[in-house]
């Protein structure tokens, strides 16, 4: 009997040591966030205030900066071209991409947070100046399969309407497709609502109008696989306190 409670108390101590290791192992792990340029849900924290061009700011990661925060885990951040903070986070152990659209055909590929954001997916075109309307209109999905769309490098946009077999021409940023419209290069833009939105009014553009929504999309964090079902699922208790207490509607409200 002596022995049974000898073997009882060791395993007691060793289940106490081996998870204030891994308490201090979770403690000390250092994540890294990638993003891309993408406002109002990712940018630069010069493009909203004209302040420090090296913060990264927007509704998406200020969301994600108060999880961490919470959790009182330790990350960098770092502005990127999607296709790179992408490919880091497939890649890369501790490795975090937002905001990301949740798709089937990513969703085995990462582990997800979330959500931190909302986004509709619309197709822009030029307004007439004569007639003040759109030069192209669209009233089915099918009706723009004749067009060429602009969309960007692995982005779910992009990636959603090549595999419906549009015609889509892909660029290294979104936002280079604004151009691309306003030169007659391509004669649909797919992108975010609120991405072009927040561009025509940065740069005073009237010409341009969202025709037709594509698809409503939820946004997430992205871990890279091999991160622990214990980070991920504390994460994702901390996003609902978040959205609980009011946090989360505050920080969009400043977006």
């Amino acid at each position: 009997m002596k022995n049974i409670f000898s073997v009882l108390k060791m395993t007691i101590v060793i289940f106490i040591i081996f998870n204030s290791f891994l308490k201090k192992v979770h403690a000390e792990e250092i994540f890294n966030l990638y993003t891309e340029d993408y406002p109002p849900y990712n940018m630069p924290l010069d493009e909203k205030t004209g302040d420090n061009e090296n913060e990264i700011t927007g509704s998406a990661t200020e969301t994600l900066k108060e999880i961490f925060k919470r959790a009182k885990i330790k990350y960098n951040m770092e502005l990127l071209p999607w296709a790179r903070a992408y490919n880091f986070a497939l890649k890369r152990k501790n490795a975090v991409v937002f905001a990301a659209s949740r798709t089937p055909e990513r969703e085995n590929l990462f582990k997800w947070v979330g959500p931190i954001g909302e986004n509709s997916w619309v197709f822009f075109s030029l307004i007439d100046p004569k007639t003040k309307k759109p030069k192209i209109k669209i009233n089915s999905m099918e009706d723009a399969k004749k067009y060429i769309i602009g969309c960007y490098k692995d982005d779910a946009t992009s990636i959603y309407l090549r595999s419906l077999n549009f015609k889509v021409e892909d660029t290294n940023n979104d936002i280079n497709n604004e151009r691309k419209l306003q030169a007659g290069r391509i004669d649909l833009w797919a992108s975010g609502k609120q991405l072009g939105s927040w561009q025509f009014k940065k740069f005073k553009i009237n010409n341009i109008a969202p025709v037709f929504t594509i698809k409503n999309s939820v946004l997430y964090a992205a871990f890279n696989i091999e991160t622990s079902d214990e980070i991920i699922n504390k994460l994702n208790q901390i996003n609902k306190d978040i959205h609980d207490d009011g946090t989360y509607l505050k920080i969009q409200k400043n977006y």
